[in-house]
């Protein structure tokens, strides 16, 4: 049957995605649904009489027959939304033409004001109308299209379908319906009207055989999957299983030139959800059934919003592009009043988000999925007017033009750094940090984690611990201003009071702060010993990084049994230990990534392996060797101030470091790059005098040489202070 599309195969993923309104693909139709002719609104503004006056709304529809000569009326279709106008289910929807109503079919209610509508047409029609707003509206009559492949899909609910009697009982079972339209032909990877990759898909339409003979069908599907034509089952694939890309699962059948009744029956109880029929006439190859197999409908546009009592505000949308931002998208509308020629403005957007905006056309993008109410105000006769619409913004579309409009994600954190964030809701806050902070807006950062912090219901305690901690590194490394970070952790520590864990956390952090940029040792101590002595047991070995930091202080001071000590405690506490006989293979590993990253140049690469190794093993940064690859890396950063720092509090807490004497010279070159020489002498002294055992003792010699220095009389202080830096009181 030819190979199945890689489209087809594929498990369903989140990045291929794009969004529609009324949360389905439109088979066959433009992203515009309710982008229309000008001609077709001032048509309409003259068109047939009200229908019933019991119905307060309507839209007009322009439609043009296919001109298929196949049997049975011709079915047109058409996308409209109701404004808020019909009833939720919008079982009071009617369909007229020339002032009399003709049978439809209600093919999609929703979500929010979506409405799909199938209807018979008549010949030569052109013309239509859509009626709603009746609250009181009785049961519609029911129709069966006579045109069109149709396909509805459910949630799965359970059920084995085995055979075709089993699936009968799935299917029934099954429910709510996501969707229906009306579908080129059998050939699908995904489920075409929700993210759901649980679902059952029930095609049924009428297929047009070109001639008399005997058709071989097939069916490729995960999972089962069941083909009928005229009520007999031909081909089936029944259980749980993969596809394949050829005819594997055929039948045969003799059939008669004409129309046949058509019935693919497809249930998936997980991603990719495949389904393909494919046959092979008389004299023909096995494919996938072509669209022309199946007679056609015809798609309508709809109007301008009409009301019974008089002009009414109105907009239309259009899909204008999306952005994925860690494989979830975002997406850009744009939207235009529709309101008439009464209408004046100023005509003033709200866009569902906390987001607004002002003008005859304007655009918005949205940076998650859900249904969102437009809402637009202008004046109509001198009087204020609005109308609103729920839009149901999901990613849910796969066809070309959608994946070919895929934009740059730093076009929309541009656009969405200029947001107002006072009205918006907190995942939208939340999914605003994350784009801004991929794109360095920090101000709208600083703006997003306040609005966060401000509220005082909707937030959980992960989300406001998440931005408590993010404004407080905003304001200490972007603001340098410690104290406002201590100020906003101070809040938090608070807030979080009830639970053990996060606060533990915030203590960290402001120990963190008193410790990296305040430089006061004794209020960071002050927070990390309130962390190990009260917040015991606690996950994410929050104790074990405090332990590691107050040994980091003790270090720092140099005092290296204390530091030593807690390292020790630390590495006691450690979830996953590595067994004793494979330490030496784990440390090299983690000395061979970090080096040979700083050789090539990967220096955030570097640093997650220096981090990793002294995570592991905190007792590595008094041996000196994971110190001097961490100033190695700041080096290359430029960052010399940290460079200097991390090799002074090494050499001054292990004097005795097999690595001690190389950094003493490394310092004195830095040193001598500040053009600080006496420094650089001292340096050298010490690298000459202490460790003449090292490779860069007589480097050092010959520089301080070449700097005017000798070490003559210096002998008496030879292994002097090799254990200045052990213990302390």
């Amino acid at each position: 049957m030819g190979e199945i599309p890689a489209a087809a195969r594929r498990t369903f993923p989140s990045a291929a995605g794009g969004f529609s309104f009324g949360g389905a693909r439109r088979i066959g139709t433009a992203a515009a649904v309710l982008a229309v002719p000008a001609a077709l609104a001032i048509r309409a503004a003259c068109g047939e009489e009200w229908f019933d006056p019991a119905w307060g709304y309507r839209r007009a529809v322009e439609i043009r027959p296919t001109g298929s000569v196949a049997s049975g009326a011709e079915t047109g279709v058409v996308e409209i939304h109701t404004a808020g106008k019909a009833l939720p289910d919008k079982t009071d929807v009617r369909v007229t033409c020339d002032g009399a109503a003709v049978p439809f079919a209600l093919l999609q209610a929703g979500p929010g004001d979506f409405c799909r509508v199938a209807f018979r047409m008549k010949p030569a029609a052109a013309s239509y109308y859509v009626y709603f707003g009746n609250p009181k509206a009785p049961p519609a009559k029911g129709w069966i299209p006579e045109r069109g492949l149709l396909l509805e899909t459910r949630r799965y609910n359970g059920g084995d379908p085995n055979n075709l009697e089993k699936m009968r009982d799935v299917i029934s079972q099954s429910g709510p319906s996501f969707g229906a339209d009306f579908v080129p032909n059998v050939f699908h990877g995904w489920n075409e009207f929700s993210r759901e990759d649980r679902y059952v898909s029930i095609y049924r339409g009428r297929l047009n055989c070109p001639k008399e003979g005997e058709y071989e069908f097939a069916t490729s599907s995960d999972d089962a999957s069941f083909l009928l034509l005229d009520g007999k089952l031909v081909a089936d694939w029944p259980g749980w299983h993969g596809a394949l890309p050829y005819a594997f699962r055929t039948g045969k059948i003799r059939l008669g030139a004409g129309l046949h009744d058509f019935e693919y029956l497809h249930v998936s109880g997980g991603a990719p959800g495949v389904a393909v029929a494919a046959w092979k006439p008389p004299g023909g190859r096995m494919e996938p059934i072509p669209p022309d197999a199946f007679t056609s409908v015809a798609r309508g546009a709809s109007g301008r919003l009409e009301a019974r009592t008089g002009p009414h505000p109105d907009f239309r949308i259009k899909r204008a592009g999306m952005a994925f931002m860690d494989d979830i998208p975002m997406v850009r509308w744009r939207f235009f009043q529709d309101c008439g020629p009464l209408a004046s403005g100023p005509f003033r957007w709200e866009f569902g988000d906390g987001q607004k905006a002002e003008g005859e056309a304007v655009e918005h993008r949205y940076l998650r999925p859900g249904l969102y109410e437009i809402r637009l105000s202008c004046r109509i006769g001198g009087r204020e007017a609005s109308v609103s619409a729920k839009l149901y913004v999901d990613q849910h579309d796969f066809s070309p033009k959608v994946r070919a409009a895929v934009e740059d994600p730093a076009t929309y954190a541009e656009a969405v750094s200029r947001y107002d964030w006072t009205e918006a809701d907190v995942k939208t806050l939340l999914r605003a940090s994350g784009l801004l902070e991929e794109y360095g807006y920090e101000d709208a950062r600083i703006a997003i984690a306040r609005a966060v912090l401000s509220r005082r219901e909707g937030v959980d305690d992960d989300a406001y611990f998440g931005q408590a901690i993010a404004l407080s590194f905003l304001l200490r490394d972007s603001k340098k201003n410690p104290d406002a970070a201590l100020e906003v952790l101070r809040s938090a520590e608070e807030r979080l009071k009830e639970n053990r864990n996060l606060r533990a956390k915030i203590n960290r952090e402001i120990g963190d702060v008193y410790f990296y940029y305040k430089g006061d040792l004794d209020r960071a101590l002050l927070e990390y010993d309130k962390v190990v002595g009260r917040y015991a047991g606690l996950e994410d070995n929050v104790v074990r990084v405090t332990k590691i930091k107050i040994g980091d202080i003790f270090r720092e001071r140099g005092l290296r049994e204390k530091a030593e000590a807690q390292y020790d405690e630390a590495e006691k506490l450690r979830v996953h230990k590595t067994p004793a006989e494979q330490i030496p293979s784990r440390l090299g590993y983690l000395v061979h990534s970090a080096e040979d990253y700083i050789r090539r140049g990967l220096l955030a690469e570097a640093k997650k392996a220096v981090d990793t190794w002294e995570w592991e093993f905190p007792k590595e940064k008094l041996r000196g060797h994971s110190t001097m690859l961490r100033a190695a890396i700041a080096m290359k950063e430029g960052n010399d101030f940290e460079a200097i720092k991390q090799m002074e509090t090494l050499v001054r807490v292990n004097p005795e470091s097999e690595y001690a004497g190389r950094m003493l010279y490394m310092l004195a070159e830095l040193y001598l790059k500040r053009n600080e020489k006496d420094k650089a002498i001292e340096k050298l002294q010490d690298l000459v005098t202490n460790h003449p055992e090292s490779d860069c003792a007589a480097d050092g010699e010959k520089k301080l040489k070449a700097l005017g220095r000798s070490m003559h009389g210096n002998e008496d202080k030879k292994k002097a202070g090799r254990n200045a830096g052990k213990g302390g009181p």
